[in-house]
């Protein structure tokens, strides 16, 4: 078009204004375009948005072309022009390819004519005309110059001509709202991420504090034998240095703990300071220094026993009335662990009224989970007969009786109580020959032990379950009737032989335990044999104890040989088991127990069991199948005699 050609921005609706532009001037005009050199002639817009106050110098616009910018989306592609300055009318939105941030704006309108406006328009790159002229980037950077709104450009950029995929609606708007994002995944998060972790480090304080107490406890106890020795070889050159040592570490230890027991502490001190002045003399007397050095002891013993019982009765109280849930839980399980610090401890346990408000939880808790807590710290405390005989005076047996009545109870939970219930009657606890209101209980528990073998699939209650039967066996003899009565051997045979190899060496000790004591009674022997226990019993025999396991399984194994081997003896007197076995070939093991050391583990007590059911075989079948395997001497002439023959103890017997 030449130097005076002009350059439409926007088709013109009629009767409307329009810009007009030269290479050197931009305008607003109702009239047809003029010459660049023309001047602009005064107007007034009939749509324009401006008032008609508004003079026409105000709209005639310097234009300086500047580098081109960079075309973006929506300009034509017979052109690189960038998009139109204005619109004809700046309050109508033309959303056809232009940017929706821009066109509009309410801010456009008071710009237009200000000095600031025509330096920015300076700036542009103005292009020939084009179809669909668009914005340059850098106009619609330069041309935001009042304060806007980031969201609606978010809003107009995102907003599809076409309905979007869900998933990609909602990833759109979590630019802008993640508000609620933000709490659904708070609220998401457990709060206690892991409960065993924090009830552990919670029964951890209380327990701690009292293996400190007793590791100082421990450690004066060393300083208490180191000065004993001393006195007792007459060696008092090295009594003074001991005994100031000896009375330097309780009086640490008083001033530790000594505030919770004033009285006990101060006397203490006392004779701690009577012993260091005995042994400062020229001439130490052997007999003062042995008396007071007694005195100490026994004060001393005296007031860590104090101590003890201060933070036993202290985690008690928890478990009477405690605060939270998670304070019971690790209060029980602090419990718990006192339960394996040795004797002493679970008799202060006792003392304290642990096993009284332990019972009370079992009773009284609606969780499941602290009923079964409370019910293994029972079977941790009670091992010595202290607390078994405040188990009795606190009804525990009939508690344990009826839980184990109701079939609804979680298995964890009648886990538990059979644990409970072997622990109460286990035969190594000393001076505990009879539990009250046992025999009353019989016929019930193990009705109840029964259906727990029978139905069980955990090895863990079915070995609780186990030895609690055949705890029963060895405290009360009238329990052969219940067993009998409910087929209990069976049961737990089939039991163990569905575990098959995987079963435990102790599960089986167990089970050949029942089956030894059942046959003491000669009235199941014929039950016994018709459940075809002596299969069972001869599979026991084959275990073989392993160097890879540990010293407690092969103590095990052991003992499963020697029970199998007795049951065998005593259900041999039957003339009809004891061709059974020879059947079996049952004769052939016997005799390489008695004869291979290390098949036995070089026990004596598996050797004499195997002995004993040899003869029992001979006295009932005859001597052949011995004679078979050339071992007559096993059962000829003496008892003795044959096990001096295999002992691994050589040993004269006068």
């Amino acid at each position: 078009m030449g130097h005076t050609a002009f350059y439409k921005l926007r088709a013109r609706p009629p009767g409307m204004g329009e810009f007009h532009r030269s290479p050197s001037k931009v305008w607003w005009s109702n009239d047809e375009p003029r010459d660049s050199n023309s001047p602009c002639h005064s107007h007034k817009s009939q749509d324009s948005g401006f008032s008609d106050s508004e003079t026409i110098f105000l709209h005639c616009i310097d234009l300086t072309p500047v580098t081109k910018c960079a075309r973006v989306k929506g300009t034509s592609t017979s052109s690189p022009v960038s998009g139109p300055l204005f619109t004809s009318t700046p309050k109508t939105r033309d959303t056809s390819g232009l940017n929706p941030c821009l066109i509009g704006s309410p801010q456009l309108t008071p710009c237009l004519g200000t000095p600031e406006f025509t330096r920015l328009v300076d700036s542009l790159e103005l292009t020939p005309l084009v179809d669909t002229p668009e914005f340059t980037p850098r106009l619609v950077d330069s041309l935001q110059l009042g304060p806007r709104r980031l969201l609606d450009l978010f809003q107009h950029l995102d907003n599809p001509q076409e309905p979007c995929n869900p998933v990609q609606h909602w990833l759109g708007d979590l630019r802008v709202l993640y508000e609620t994002e933000c709490m659904n995944t708070l609220q998401s998060k457990s709060v206690a991420v892991d409960l065993n972790k924090q009830v552990t480090a919670m029964a951890a304080t209380t327990t701690d504090t009292i293996r400190m107490l007793q590791d100082r406890t421990r450690l004066i106890s060393v300083e208490f034998s180191k000065l004993c020795r001393q006195l007792d070889c007459g060696l008092l050159d090295h009594v003074g240095p001991l005994v100031q040592s000896l009375a330097g570490h309780i009086a640490e230890f008083v001033r530790q703990h000594g505030e919770r027991v004033e009285s006990g502490g101060r006397e203490l001190e006392k004779v701690c300071d009577k012993l260091r002045l005995s042994s400062a003399r020229p001439n130490v007397c052997k007999a003062d220094i042995a008396s007071d050095v007694a005195t100490l002891g026994h004060l001393f013993t005296r007031l860590v026993d104090s101590a003890l019982t201060h933070q036993i009765t202290m985690l008690v109280n928890v478990i009477e009335e405690p605060g939270t849930e998670m304070a019971l839980r690790a209060a029980l399980s602090s419990l718990c662990d006192l339960g394996t610090e040795g004797p002493h401890l679970i008799r202060l346990v006792a003392e304290c009224e642990g096993v009284n408000a332990l019972l009370a939880v079992v009773l009284e808790s609606r969780s499941s989970s602290i009923r079964t807590a409370a019910l293994r710290s029972l079977s941790t405390v009670c091992c010595v007969t202290d607390t078994i005989r405040r188990f009795e005076q606190a009804g525990g047996l009939e508690i344990l009786a009826e839980l184990l009545t109701e079939e609804t109870r979680p298995e964890a939970e009648l886990s538990e109580a059979a644990a409970v219930l072997a622990q109460i009657t286990a035969p190594w606890v000393e001076d505990n020959h009879n539990v009250r209101g046992l025999t009353e209980s019989l016929p019930s528990l193990v009705h109840s032990l029964t259906r727990l073998v029978s139905n069980t699939r955990s090895d863990e209650t079915l070995l609780l379950s186990a030895a609690a039967l055949a705890n029963l066996t060895f405290m009360e003899p009238q329990a052969v009737w219940p067993l009998l009565d409910c087929s209990t051997a069976g049961e737990l045979l089939q039991s163990v032989k569905l575990r098959g190899p995987q079963a435990s060496v102790f599960l089986q000790e167990q089970a050949a335990t029942l089956l030894a004591n059942m046959a003491a009674v000669p009235e199941s022997r014929p039950y016994l044999a018709e459940q075809r226990a002596v299969v069972g019993l001869l599979c026991f025999l084959q275990i073989r104890h392993s160097p890879l396991q540990r010293a407690a399984e092969i103590a095990a194994a052991e003992r499963v040989q020697q029970k199998s081997a007795i049951a065998i003896s005593r259900l041999c007197s039957d003339p009809v088991v004891a061709v059974q076995v020879v059947e079996l070939q049952g004769v052939s093991r016997l005799v390489k127990l008695c004869k291979d050391k290390r098949e036995r583990n070089h026990s004596d007590g598996v050797l004499v069991a195997c002995l004993a059911a040899l003869r029992k075989i001979a006295a009932n079948c005859g001597t052949g199948a011995v004679e078979e395997l050339d071992a007559l001497e096993l059962i000829q002439p003496r008892l003795l005699d044959s096990f001096l023959l295999y002992s691994s103890r050589p040993e004269s017997y006068v």
